[in-house]
């Protein structure tokens, strides 16, 4: 199932009245190793550029209904102007890929 990060923020911010911003940063503190280690090929200043841009989606594949970092097998990092969609970073975990999870994530 894909999950898109920034939609989880928003949902936790506002039942619990937290401010978006810091939440969705403290969050990402909680995401970025598990970036990294599934993007092993990319250089990890690349990934702190991408992670520090202000208008960065990320969407999460998981094994599960329901949403939790130890069963998520990729992520998809991306941007979007007013007509098009950048696609900044596909990482798929070590044990996964040959599988075609790539190409099913894209597809989805």
């Amino acid at each position: 199932m894909i999950f898109s990060y920034n939609d989880i923020v928003k949902k936790i911010a506002k039942n619990k009245k937290i401010n978006y911003k810091e939440l969705y940063f403290y969050g990402l503190s909680k995401l970025k190793p598990k970036i990294i280690e599934f993007a092993d090929t990319i250089n990890d200043t690349f990934i702190d550029i991408i992670l520090n841009h202000e208008d960065i989606y990320i969407l999460l594949y998981c094994n599960d209904i329901k949403f939790k970092i130890s069963n998520c097998c990729g992520f998809i990092l991306y941007t979007k102007t007013n007509d098009k969609i950048y696609l900044l970073l596909l990482c798929i975990s070590k044990k996964y890929r040959k599988f075609g999870y790539g190409k099913i994530f894209l597809e989805e």
